[in-house]
């Protein structure tokens, strides 16, 4: 029961872990987790029920070392695991494969034999060393590059198209069965020989960094090569390919330098031939004329013919009228001519296209005659008689050919033309440094491209730089003109109109010559390095010239014939000023020059070349021709005798009439005159001769004395010049400076003018300045009132000259006054002893003494005062400045003689509380009588105005109303009491100060305050974030009515004026604005009235208050913010008219009683792009470039409170959509698998953004398909039928500057043929009959009629020039056909055909003298053979090899399986010794012989019979005896064995036994 339990529990567990598929690699199961296939936790297993169905696998970059686990994914189809790290890969169980991505691992070996469906592989960067695809017969990708793979068979990888293994150790790669492949990528190997020839799909080959010996690219089909690299293969010597022209201009740089192109590899050179021509002839109008008169071709004996004769009007070329043709055509049945009359070139070729000998040709080259069909032709004409396509220029000896190449750069133009060569020459971009060159090379070429011109190291510099010219100087090549299109040559140049001109400021730097119908015919432009994208100035090609290079060979593969026509050549016009005699000159390509005086008619005046004329007065027209007796004279040229007329001399301007007069070293201007229209001035410095200068001289003021200038005017129409006008200039001297002193003044004292002395005949000028400023003939009086020093000048200006000399200065000194000195006042008693007054002295000062304050003597000594008046005494002392002299103020000293009586000088203090601020009040003087004396009681008082009054009871002086008395000095009188003892009578004089406080202002006083602008400040009057310009707060400076306020009060007292923000603070004293220069009105916004607070010294409790200042903000004006549409460029020149007829309108919003100003970026008044000052109203319209201008608001207010705002014009790029070349957008459905050509096409779009941008940058391209969806960013490839893409190029800064174009895609059916891809269309042909024909069709499948196309016939690669759909051929070889549609698609069926034979038996091998005899027959040919034995007419076997054969002479036969001719076949000897013989008599085996021996074969050899006893029974010589028939010399012997020995004459011997038996 245990046991029973035991099992039960172990088979559920097994079959619980089966249901799991275990994962040990914990970062796969993560990723397995990550994907959703596994979920929890890292547990090393997963369910198999989520793994078995998974189809697609991407675990890339997952750091995995282990894939135990994938065999479980049976459903797997795809699976990427690339950058981990893995060792090991097994796939064995994933047999559904068809993608399989590892690259970037570890994996040392890869096994995918078992994944048939496998159709991608990548495998790059891994250690494989070795790759088995020979079982993925679907594989159509495979990529295995860094690896260490030696050897790859990829023979039955039929379908693939895609192949990269480069950087491995592959020695041999046979790609030859790959017909489907068009990428291969083969690079940094060990390969040596690569074979394409079968690989017409092969669009890109990379085979650089070999060891490549043989290249062959020869497959028919390399035009559809887009990629292709060579290089780094020194041992490669010929590259064999299509098209050696084709691969010369396209790929030159794709190869070593030492490799070469060739069509052919295996030809050995042959020395180029050599051809020679005589014939330098006249021709005469409406003839023929043959253009040579002898000429021979001398050829290298292995190449005796030539595919075509090129003949060319190499100068002199008239299109239209020159032209070449074959006379006698019949004579010449080999030869048919074809005339190009755009490059004036008759091509001599065959009709069929088989070669010609050059024996034929020079007979059709002496047939060759010219005609011009102009009635007075004239001229010379060179013919270039050439074995070569390229144009020959006798006069160069160079040749010249055009290499078509739509779009190449001028960089890649130059490769690719000092890639070629011709017969050896060194080809290059041409150099152009004659007329007849530039005609041949532009007019008369097939095409219009690049030449070797280039300003690009030095614009504006155009120079040579290719060719022997560009060897030269160093190799800095030639120049050949300087500047744009108004510009000159030191040489040659053709440039077309207004060329060069650096097109839109584009780096056009580059010389082309121009499109056909562009301008002068022929004639250059100069384009950018990239050229355009389509259109007339996208470069087509490039002109490459051979010739002239060093090392270059010597050839006579052209020669040259001329003919000459009578002509004028050239004619020297000449011309005078006024009337004389005029020489005349005249040049004719050949015969005599006739000078006539009329255009027809007439008597010859003269012959030859110069003519002078008699005396002419007016302009007069003579005529020449040129004729050589032999032909009718040429139509008369005009040659004009041309009497200029002199103009008059040109007017001095006033200011330049003589005399001219200025002073020395005076700025002097240049000299005017004023020239007649269209004339021109001349400056000279001499009344004849000299050279003339067309800038006016300024005269020379640093030395004194005259000097004369001449002018005349030159007639800019007629060159000639007026007789010279002279200007004396005259330069005077200078005076010397006046004659001054300096002067001095103390503070205030009182001025006199200031004086100088002139010189005679000479007037002062008084200036303020050293320099500058108006002179003035007064001169000035010095101020005093402010103490310093003080500069005046003055010079002197000669009455006679007006010439003025230097200044003088004068320096005036204001020194300062001292102040009062140092002094106290002094008291006496009545009949005290009084002593000196004394005073303090500054130091260097001395005392004034003064009995007044004003006016008086001064006295050195101190005055002593006098005690017997009692009262009080003044006294002045002023000091004087001993250094200067200057006296100041002078201070008051009192003396004060008490009286007897003990009295006390009193104040009394009371406010002026009237209306009228005047200082004064009513006071009652009694009040402070106690005050005045203690004994006050006892003593009477008396009030007195003045001293003395009291002093001497003056009536006049007596106060009478004592108890109201009104003070008549403002705010401060001293009156006096006279006190008396009541008792003894005696009196005192108290002095009574009455003090009147006078701070009261009218309550309804206002100080006038101007408003101030609101501020963009914070509210504190910071500049931060926190800024607010209408928050009606600003900064106040009122300091200045503190003096507003002083002057309505009293000035003999001080006061203290302070400010506050309301009336409470103002009562309390409590928050005294500081600092009213720099005040805020912080809390009170907008209007705020201040309080101010007036205290006078004298008494504090009086007081004025009031809010006397009203403080204003005025607010700002509103700019308002004003928005301009981005505009577009329309036509890129960055300027826009902008409409701007709202702009002032939206700027103020209604604001009135202001006024707008406008200013550019550099806060300049603002200018539109003609210079025309902005101002308001803003015009309606504003032409600008991007710009910001700055728009100021201001009141019309005396503050000019004013706002700002900016206003930002922008002025954005137009983009320009360029058109895609239409040859990019159409195509033919060709793609290389038949079932991708369904009508659609994947075009290569990777260069179209940047065509249709063409060079602009910052744009965005969008794509629209014919549904207007869009499809940006476009795909590429882009998968299309036919279709027009509609492609829009935007502004991203401005979305509406858009310019579109459109992509017309165009998929152009091919033709529908069977391709032969089967090979079931191949033919045979019997080598052994010349009559056996087999027809080759085109294959045409859908029935549509053969006449629909056009056929080109090639064998092995050479084309057979038939156009038919049908061929008839009896000889091996790889046929193709191009069959070509209407649309110009085609498709190419290859069909080979195979040659049978009858065999070639080369050997019998045969093995006899043995139990088995076999027979092997050895045979050759290019059949099928089939072999028989003895039966010529049936039993064939496929197998040579005959077994058991018997012994004795037979016939093998080999026939030819395809039925070529009988069967062939050779008689065969089978040797062989019988087992026994019956010698009975019965005429069968009555006798032992050998088989296979008689008279033919094996005649000589020996035969030797003996008994078992060794004796020798019989010997002789097979051919010659039937054989031994058992006896002995007669007798029959016994049934025995007997043994013999055999001697073959081929020198075999053989032993053995055999039977007797009776």
């Amino acid at each position: 029961m245990k046991k029973l339990l035991f099992l039960v529990l172990l088979l559920s567990a097994f079959f619980g872990f089966s249901q799991y598929t275990l994962i040990p690699d914990a970062n796969f199961e993560k990723a397995l987790i990550d994907l959703g296939i596994d979920s929890g936790a890292v547990d090393g297993k997963v369910l198999r029920a989520n793994v078995s169905g998974i189809v697609s696998l991407v675990i890339a970059e997952k750091d995995i070392s282990d894939l135990t686990g994938l065999e479980d994914f049976l459903s797997l189809k795809q699976l990427n695991c690339i950058k981990n790290k893995l060792t090991n890969l097994d796939l064995t169980f994933n047999t559904d494969l068809t993608y399989l991505y590892c690259d970037s691992n570890q994996i040392s070996s890869l096994d995918v034999t078992k994944n048939l469906a496998l159709t991608n592989l990548v495998c790059d960067f891994n250690q494989i060393s070795s790759l088995d695809v020979t079982k993925n017969t679907a594989l159509t990708y495979l990529s295995c590059s860094h690896n260490k793979i030696s050897s790859l068979d990829a023979t039955e990888n039929m379908v693939l198209s895609t192949l990269i293994c480069g950087y491995n150790k592959i020695t041999n790669l046979d790609f030859t069965k790959n017909t489907a492949l068009s990428y291969l990528e083969c690079n940094n190997n060990q390969i040596t020989t690569l074979d394409a020839t079968k690989n017409k799909a092969l669009a890109s080959l990379h085979c650089n960094d070999n060891l490549l010996t043989s290249l062959n690219l020869k497959n028919g089909n390399n035009s559809i090569i887009t990629s292709f690299n060579s290089k780094f293969n020194s041992n490669l010597a010929c590259i064999q390919v299509d098209n050696k022209a084709y691969f010369d201009a396209n790929w030159s740089t794709s190869k070593d330098a030492s490799a070469k192109y060739s069509e052919d590899c295996s030809k050995t050179a042959i020395d180029p031939p050599v051809i020679t021509a005589t014939g330098n002839q006249t021709y005469c109008p409406g003839t023929s004329l043959k253009i040579v008169e002898s000429i021979s071709i001398t050829s290298d004996p292995a190449e005796p013919d030539t595919d075509a004769i090129y003949i060319q009007i190499s100068s002199g070329y008239i299109n239209g009228q020159d032209k070449l043709i074959l006379a006698n055509p019949p004579a010449h049945s080999t030869i048919t001519t074809s005339w190009d009359a755009t490059a004036g070139k008759l091509k001599l070729y065959s009709p069929t296209g088989v070669k010609i000998l050059y024996t034929d040709f020079v007979s059709a080259i002496k047939d060759v005659e010219f005609s011009n069909s102009s009635p007075s032709p004239s001229g010379i004409r060179n013919f270039s008689i050439t074995i070569g396509q390229a144009n020959f220029l006798p006069s160069t000896g160079h040749y010249y050919q055009y290499i078509p190449n739509i779009g190449i750069t001028w960089t890649n133009a130059k490769t690719a033309a000092e890639a070629l060569n011709y017969y050896g020459l060194k080809g290059y971009l041409a150099t152009i440094m004659a007329a007849d060159e530039a005609q041949i090379s532009g007019e008369q070429a097939q095409g219009a491209g690049w030449i070797g011109g280039t300003d690009a190291s030095k614009e504006g510099e155009w120079r040579w730089v290719t060719g022997p010219e560009g060897l030269a100087n160093g190799g800095t090549g030639i120049v050949f003109w300087n500047g744009t299109g108004n510009g000159s040559t030191p040489n040659y140049a053709k440039w077309n109109t207004g060329e060069p001109n650096q097109f839109n400021g584009l780096e056009e730097d580059y010389a082309h010559i121009t499109a056909p119908g562009v301008g002068i015919t022929g004639s250059w432009n100069d384009l950018p390095v990239n050229s355009n994208p389509n259109g007339d100035y996208q470069a087509k090609g490039f002109i490459v010239e051979y010739g002239g290079m060093p090392g270059d060979p010597t050839l006579q593969i052209s020669a040259s014939t001329t003919i000459t026509i009578p002509k004028i050549t050239s004619t020297t016009p000449n011309t005078t000023c006024g009337s004389g005699v005029i020489t005349l000159q005249a040049t004719a390509t050949d015969g005599a020059v006739n000078w006539y005086a009329t255009p027809t008619g007439g008597t010859s005046l003269f012959t030859g070349n110069s003519f002078t004329t008699p005396n002419l007065t007016t302009t007069t027209s003579y005529y020449v021709d040129a004729s050589n007796g032999s032909c009718p004279n040429g139509p008369r040229t005009e040659i004009i005798a041309t009497i200029k007329a002199l103009p008059n001399p040109p007017v001095i301007a006033t200011a330049s009439t003589s005399p001219v007069l200025y002073c020395l070293n005076a700025p002097a201007i240049p000299l005017a005159a004023t020239a007649s229209t269209d004339c021109i001035l001349n400056w000279y410095t001499l009344p004849t001769g000299g050279v003339a200068s067309a800038t006016s001289p300024t005269p020379i003021t640093t030395v004194v004395g005259s000097t004369t200038y001449y002018v005349s005017q030159t007639n800019t129409i007629n060159g000639c010049e007026s007789p010279r006008v002279a200007i004396i200039v005259t330069v005077n001297p200078l005076p010397s400076i006046p004659t001054v002193s300096n002067i001095s003044y103390c503070n205030n004292e009182t001025a006199v003018p200031l004086a100088a002395i002139a010189t005679a005949n000479c007037t002062l000028n008084w200036y303020p300045t050293a320099i500058g400023g108006s002179p003035s003939t007064t001169s000035p009086t010095p101020l005093t009132t402010t103490v310093g020093t003080t500069k005046f000048y003055v010079s002197q200006t000669i009455t006679s000259t007006g010439c003025e000399g230097p200044r003088a200065e004068i320096t005036v000194t204001i020194n300062p006054l001292p102040t009062g000195p140092i002094v106290s006042n002094i008291s006496y008693c009545h009949t005290e002893i009084a002593i000196p007054l004394t005073a303090t002295a500054l130091a260097n000062c001395t005392l004034n003494w003064y009995t007044t304050p004003t006016g008086g003597t001064s006295s050195p000594t101190s005055p002593t005062p006098s005690t017997a008046t009692i009262g009080t005494t003044k006294y002045y002392v002023s000091q004087t400045i001993t250094a200067t002299g200057c006296e100041g103020p002078r201070s008051e000293i009192i003396a004060t003689i008490n009286p007897l009586p003990i009295v006390n000088d009193v104040t009394i203090i009371q406010c002026d509380t009237d209306l009228i601020v005047d200082g004064k009040t009513l006071f009652n003087l009694n009040v402070n009588n106690d005050k005045i004396s203690t004994n006050y009681v006892n003593e009477n008082f008396t009030y007195y105005t003045s001293l003395n009054g009291a002093n001497n009871a003056v009536p006049a002086d007596l106060i009478l109303n004592e108890l109201a008395f009104e003070n008549t000095a403002p705010t401060l009188m001293d009156i006096w009491s006279r006190i008396t003892n009541k008792i003894t009578g005696c009196f005192s004089v108290a002095k009574i100060t009455l003090k009147v406080p006078a701070t009261n202002i009218n309550p309804n006083y206002k100080i006038p305050f101007a408003p101030v602008c609101d501020d963009f400040l914070d509210t504190n009057g910071n500049n931060n974030a926190n800024n607010n310009k209408r928050d009606g707060i600003t900064t106040f400076d009122f300091s200045a009515t503190k003096a507003i306020i002083l002057a309505q009060l009293p000035t003999n007292q001080v006061y203290n004026i302070n400010y506050y923000k309301n009336e409470s603070d103002a009562l309390a004293e409590l928050n005294v604005i500081t600092d009213i220069s720099n005040y805020r009105n912080i809390d009170y916004p907008n209007t705020q009235d201040i309080w101010i607070r007036i205290d006078s010294d004298l008494d504090n409790a009086c007081y004025g208050l009031g809010p006397y200042l009203t403080l204003n903000v005025e607010a700002l004006p509103i700019s308002n913010t004003v928005i301009i549409p981005r505009q577009c460029d329309d036509n890129n020149d960055g300027i826009f008219t902008f409409n701007t007829s709202s702009l002032e309108s939206d700027l103020l919003k209604g604001q009135t009683n202001v006024t707008v100003t406008y200013f550019d970026s550099t806060n300049a008044p603002l200018k539109d792009n003609n210079g025309v000052l902005i101002t308001s109203p803003f015009p309606a319209t504003f032409t600008s470039t991007s710009q910001t201008i700055k728009a100021v608001v201001t009141n019309n207010t005396p503050q000019k409170c004013f706002d700002e705002t900016f206003i930002t014009f922008i002025v954005d790029k137009s983009p320009v959509a360029f058109a895609v070349p239409a040859n990019l957008t159409t195509t033919c459905d060709d793609e290389p698998n038949p079932i991708d050509q369904d009508g659609k096409f994947a075009f290569d779009t990777s260069t179209f953004e940047s065509t249709i941008l063409g060079g602009q940058t910052g744009m965005i391209v969008k794509y629209y398909d014919k549904n207007n969806v869009e499809l940006s960013p476009f795909p590429n490839p882009f998968l299309t039928e036919n279709q027009i893409i509609t492609v829009n190029v935007q502004n991203p800064l401005n979305t509406i500057c858009t310019a579109t174009t459109t992509l017309n895609f165009i998929v152009n059916p091919v033709p529908n043929i069977d391709l032969n891809l089967d090979g079931n269309d191949n033919e045979l042909v019997c080598q052994n009959d010349s009559s056996f024909f087999v027809t080759l069709d085109a294959g045409i499948t859908d029935g549509s009629p053969t006449i629909n196309y056009n056929y080109a016939w090639t064998k092995d690669g050479i084309a057979t020039g038939t156009n038919s759909p049908t061929l008839e051929v009896n000889s091996v070889g790889v046929y193709t056909v191009e069959v070509t549609n209407n649309l110009g698609c085609s498709r190419i069926r290859t069909i080979t055909v195979i040659a049978s034979n009858i065999a070639t038996i080369t050997s019998v091998d045969v093995v006899d003298l043995a139990d088995i005899n076999t027979v092997t027959v050895n045979a050759t040919g290019p059949g099928i053979y089939e072999y028989s034995l003895d039966e010529p007419n049936g039993f064939w076997q496929d197998s040579n090899f005959f077994n058991n054969v018997s012994a004795g002479i037979h016939v093998v036969y080999v026939n030819d399986k395809n039925g070529c001719g009988p069967p062939v076949y050779q008689e065969i000897v089978i040797v062989g010794v019988p087992k026994f013989f019956t010698p009975n008599g019965d005429g069968y085996n009555d006798y032992w012989s050998v088989k296979g021996v008689n008279q033919t074969f094996n005649s000589k050899s020996i035969i030797y019979i003996f008994d078992r006893y060794g004796k020798l029974l019989k010997q002789w010589v097979p051919s010659f005896s039937q054989g031994w028939d058992g006896t002995f010399n007669g007798v029959p012997l016994p049934a025995d064995d007997y043994w013999f020995t055999l001697k073959l004459e081929d020198g075999r011997e053989t032993k053995g036994h055999f039977s007797l038996k009776r």
